[in-house]
């Protein structure tokens, strides 16, 4: 039986989920390699740079180039991050098994906004894929209502890391990170664009300060300038300027610490997938505080295993407050909320299923 495989996958390395995607494999002794469209380095991966396309005369050479980048790598399995039309569509035509994992967005994108053509060939392509891999049951019922049932779809969360994402002495993490130990930390975890509605965090802010000596702490990774640039005004507007830290550019190797040093974690997006910002939040015992959005519904209760909120700053301060102050429903939705990750969403068992399922394929060859 195939122990040892050959893997090429396809993503973008500047990505943490693919990083870890690709990552975990090597470590178990397979072979991967990695195009992507940047030249970050990821340990133990062979690291290919490949350009994207710029505009749409350069789309059928990009095509036919990584093609030729996948055939150059003679894999067992072929392993893309992102359902796009097009990389679909190369996998399929490189002449290898290929996996699909679908994270979300390319499936509202790619069903609800792509041209019908270009929907058409999404719809065609994926049927072909050797393994569908969608990353919650909401993505699994949206893609079967958009091609049908594939014969080869396995649900994974890619879940929390165990090993890095856990709970910790909060005291201890605030003085490592240089916070204050009394006030209360507001955590918004998710990228500066509009999407995650983080302006709605901030005008939350002043009704929180009303009862809570609190500040709330930003992440910078890929942000988008203009939108950091927005809430910069609203936050001077509100005179909120002492009270909202950005953070920088945060490594996932820096969250788990951060997680722990927070008292509360909101995320709050128009629509989404199953965020890793909630199953970490979730592995580190921090409660949440998320939208009432169905594709969340499938792994946590409200008020049992976060607190779900209508999107207005009215509804996002009194969850605030009612976490601070409600130490039975607190200690409740973090007890809750770790367990079910620890169950549901376990980023090494979701690794094995994975891997079971690609060595399955390849001893099928």
């Amino acid at each position: 039986m195939k122990k040892h495989l050959r893997i090429c996958a396809v993503g973008n390395s500047s990505s943490i989920h693919v990083k870890k995607r690709t990552q975990c494999f090597a470590d178990r002794g397979h072979e991967v390699s990695l195009i992507s469209p940047v030249r970050n380095q990821i340990e133990g991966v062979k690291n290919i740079y490949f350009p994207t396309h710029k505009n749409k005369p350069g789309l059928p050479g990009y095509i036919y180039r990584l093609i030729k980048a996948i055939r150059a790598e003679n894999p067992d399995i072929v392993h893309l991050h992102y359902g796009e039309v097009y990389q679909v569509t190369a996998c399929y035509f490189s002449g290898f098994n290929f996996a699909v994992t679908l994270m979300g967005s390319d499936v509202i994108n790619g069903f609800g906004k792509l041209a019908w053509p270009q929907r058409l060939l999404l719809v065609s392509m994926l049927k072909k894929a050797t393994l569908l891999n969608p990353k919650s049951q909401n993505i699994a019922a949206m893609v079967e209502h958009n091609i049908g049932k594939h014969p080869n779809t396995i649900v994974t969360y890619w879940g929390a890391d165990f090993n890095k994402f856990k709970p910790t002495n909060k005291l201890m993490a605030r003085q490592q990170l240089g916070f204050d130990l009394n006030t209360h930390l507001i955590l918004s975890p998710r990228v500066l664009r509009p999407i995650y509605n983080i302006g709605l965090i901030v005008k939350a802010l002043p009704i929180v300060l009303g009862q809570i000596d609190a500040k709330l702490l930003l992440c910078e990774s890929m942000a988008e300038p203009e939108y950091k640039a927005q809430l910069q005004v609203l936050i001077a507007e509100l005179n909120l300027e002492d009270r909202v830290i950005f953070l920088g550019e945060m490594t996932n190797d820096a969250m788990p610490l951060l997680y722990n040093a927070a008292d509360v974690v909101v995320g709050i997006p128009d629509h989404d997938g199953m965020p890793m910002s909630l199953l970490e939040g979730m592995a580190c015992a921090v409660p949440n505080i998320i939208p009432k959005l169905k594709s969340y519904e499938e792994l946590v209760i409200d008020k049992q295993s976060a607190y779900c909120v209508d999107l207005r700053e009215s509804d996002i301060a009194e969850a605030i407050i009612e976490l601070a102050k409600n130490e039975v429903l607190r200690e409740d939705i973090c007890n809750n909320a770790y367990r079910t990750v620890n169950e549901k969403a376990n980023f090494a068992v979701d690794v094995a299923k994975v891997e079971d399922a690609f060595l399955e394929i390849a001893n099928d060859q």
